[in-house]
């Protein structure tokens, strides 16, 4: 897997939200949330989260055995998270498929002694990124796009984004946690006056 492009964030608070949306919604109105992505948008704008934008490498198209222990939807982006996780070293016993880790369900998950990644196929809620990396998990999300392995690709091709805690993530982290006390303080329970 090659690294195009590091840190894509030194944008404007627009453009990170545009990227968010792009990346992150990818059309799919499901996944719209603007308090969250301004939230993100702000973590990218202050570098509190960095991304690398990676080249999938040219693979072959799967066999059905291949694709047997894959669930549906989503089983070809899943197969190509699977294979980009086994080029990071992670064994097949430790890739799983849309298996619940406390509150979080990532499409796939690849965890060792020594790192965890979730991968999300495609669209997914914004504030996963946020949620994931405050679990020390890095996130891959991959982008709709032509698979590697289409010899007349009609869209562009599908891209992996890998988000990461940023060099600010503890001061901006923190600010966010604050905010989010102070709010949940404000909101007067109906009972208290009783």
């Amino acid at each position: 897997m090659s690294t195009q492009q590091n840190n894509l964030f030194k944008n404007s608070f627009a453009e990170n939200y545009n990227f968010v949306e792009k990346v992150l919604v990818q059309g799919d109105s499901r996944y719209l949330d603007p308090h969250s992505a301004d939230i993100l948008a702000h973590f990218l704008s202050e570098n509190a989260i960095t991304t690398t934008e990676h080249k999938i490498p040219l693979l072959i198209e799967p066999t059905n055995k291949e694709l047997e222990k894959i669930n549906e939807p989503q089983k070809l982006a899943k197969y190509i998270a699977k294979i980009l996780l086994i080029s990071e070293g992670f064994s097949d016993a430790e890739i799983f498929f849309e298996r619940n880790f406390g509150d979080d369900r990532p499409d796939v998950a690849a965890l060792n002694s020594s790192k965890e990644i979730f991968v999300e196929c495609f669209s997914c809620r914004v504030n996963k990124v946020i949620d994931y990396l405050s679990q020390n998990r890095a996130l891959w999300v991959l982008t709709s796009g032509s698979y590697p392995w289409d010899k007349n690709p009609l869209t562009e091709q599908i891209k992996l984004i890998e988000f990461k805690k940023g060099q600010n993530w503890n001061l901006v982290f923190n600010e966010f946690k604050a905010k989010q006390s102070k709010i949940l303080e404000s909101i007067k329970n109906p009972l208290d006056n009783l």
